[in-house]
């Protein structure tokens, strides 16, 4: 290798001669007598790496809730490398440099559950003039919002039983699992118009059961509002959820005492 230097370090900025130097003859001890040509083969081998991603808010493969994705890098990056970042499938926004970070700002909401990769091209630049060499992606997923899947009654059923219990069923657990005498600090979704005395109690994580103390009443028109929760994960109930039903009409059975 020492028998080639020659020809070759004419091509080559010092600090990287000195490094291959160093290799060929044993780093330990060139670098060991000369600490300052050690520190600056180090910074001019930095010096010439390409920008390094740091880390990324989201991070790669986390939930996306639709705010600002940011890119930092482990350099001030070139304003124009705003232009080289991409978004699959496309998404409107506008991106910016400040310092070390590349922001994407949304200007439209992401679809909940949707996969989107985000891609800054290689032709981005540091302002020190270095190239990334190959494309930077994250891929992040849009967070789907709390939602009720389901609830007994069914919205817009009539003839329900007044004995019925009224059900609501989540897509994601709401509460943390807990024992029916551990529920006094848990949130009471339902509102219930007209007024229904009784108790509540969460089934289990994702799943809030109201019982009447002495029944609904008969022939009645209810109307029930789920509103005011956020699930284990940080989501919320996008808008309130209202679920209507009506109660069967009492039938007259016997009369007593009979007429003539």
């Amino acid at each position: 290798m020492l028998n080639r230097l020659p020809s070759i370090a004419r091509f080559l900025p010092t600090a990287i001669l000195i490094m291959i130097v160093a290799s060929a003859a044993g780093s330990s001890a060139i670098f060991a007598s000369n600490p300052a040509a050690e520190r600056l083969a180090r910074a001019s081998l930095r010096e010439n790496a390409p920008p390094a991603l740091v880390s990324s808010d989201p991070a790669n493969g986390a939930a996306w809730r639709g705010d600002a994705v940011t890119l930092k890098f482990d350099r001030a990056m070139a304003s124009e490398s705003a232009d080289y970042l991409s978004v699959s499938p496309p998404l409107d926004g506008t991106t910016q440099v400040d310092g070390t970070d590349i922001i994407f700002l949304p200007s439209e909401t992401p679809d909940p559950g949707q996969r989107y990769t985000f891609t800054l091209a290689a032709k981005a630049t540091a302002t020190d003039g270095t190239r990334l060499n190959r494309p930077v992606l994250i891929n992040v997923t849009a967070a789907t919002p709390l939602a009720v899947t389901s609830t007994q009654p069914n919205d817009g059923v009539t003839d329900v039983g007044i004995d019925a219990s009224i059900v609501v069923v989540f897509n994601r657990p709401v509460v943390p699992l807990s024992g029916v005498e551990d529920q006094t600090d848990l949130p009471q979704p339902l509102t219930i118009s007209p007024a229904v005395d009784g108790a509540g109690e969460w089934i289990n994580t994702s799943i809030y059961s109201f019982e009447p103390a002495s029944g609904l009443a008969g022939g009645a028109d209810y109307s029930v509002t789920v509103d005011g929760l956020t699930a284990v994960d940080g989501e919320s109930l996008a808008a309130p959820y209202v679920f209507t039903f009506s109660t069967t009409t009492p039938i007259v059975l016997d009369v007593e005492p009979m007429g003539d």
